[in-house]
């Protein structure tokens, strides 16, 4: 995994006046199944997750992800692999995106979501916690 001390891929945190418009922008028609699978993914991995405020970032390289508004240290435990950790609320939303918009994939087939799906990942391969993200999604 890249894991490189200068980012070649940034986040930039989304204004409160263009959040509405994000999810529709980088998933079209599947926004509101997207959110929600992020949402049940993060409900499914973190026990400590009760809902909340979350961030959204969009990407240099064309994507967006989301992200508990949160800043202590949250676990996470994915059942399918074995996974039992814990990483910080933004290497979570990470693992909950990459998982929320991959199952949307499997459902609608959407080119644009397969995109979004692989540019995400390949901001995680740079993600500080690029170790235990891709623990968690693999």
């Amino acid at each position: 995994m890249m894991n490189t001390a200068t980012p070649l891929i940034t986040a930039k945190l989304v204004s409160e006046s263009k959040r509405l418009s994000i999810l529709p922008r980088y998933t079209g028609k599947n926004f509101g199944s997207v959110e929600a699978s992020i949402f049940n993914a993060m409900r499914e991995y973190c026990s400590d997750y009760q809902g909340g405020y979350w961030y959204m970032y969009e990407l240099s390289n064309g994507a967006f992800y989301m992200a508990p508004g949160r800043d202590e240290m949250l676990p996470i435990s994915c059942a399918g692999n074995y996974y039992d950790g814990s990483m910080t609320a933004d290497a979570a939303g990470l693992v909950a995106s990459l998982v929320g918009i991959n199952r949307v994939v499997w459902k609608t087939e959407s080119q644009q979501l397969i995109n979004l799906f692989y540019a995400l990942r390949d901001f995680a391969l740079e993600h500080k916690e690029a170790k235990e993200i891709f623990k968690a999604i693999d």
